[in-house]
């Protein structure tokens, strides 16, 4: 009655489709494995980038902590007390002559 023909049954598929059906389920493997690897690089490094900006953090943390604490006078200056002194703009003891 219909100009058409029904659906072929598992067993009437021809073999070429077939050799298609593998070649394209072969290539989608590759393509989740392609996905896969490149998810995990990216993982990998934005690891490494937030330990970096940690790292980063924690020095400006200190950093800012010996400035804020004051400097003994009567002793003398570290490397880190002078180098902040002199981001103050306030001349270090260091460097003052008596």
């Amino acid at each position: 009655m219909w100009p058409w023909k029904s659906p072929p049954k598992p067993a009437e598929v021809p073999e070429r489709w077939e050799d298609r059906l593998l070649r394209v389920e072969k290539t989608q493997e590759g393509i989740a494995s392609s996905f896969k690897k490149i998810q995990l690089e990216w993982e990998d490094t934005y690891n490494r980038i937030l330990k970096a900006v940690g790292r980063l953090n924690a020095r400006d943390r200190t950093e800012r902590q010996r400035e804020e604490r004051p400097a003994d006078n009567g002793g003398e200056q570290t490397l880190d007390e002078i180098n902040a002194a002199i981001r103050r703009g306030a001349p270090p003891s260091a460097f003052r002559r008596p």
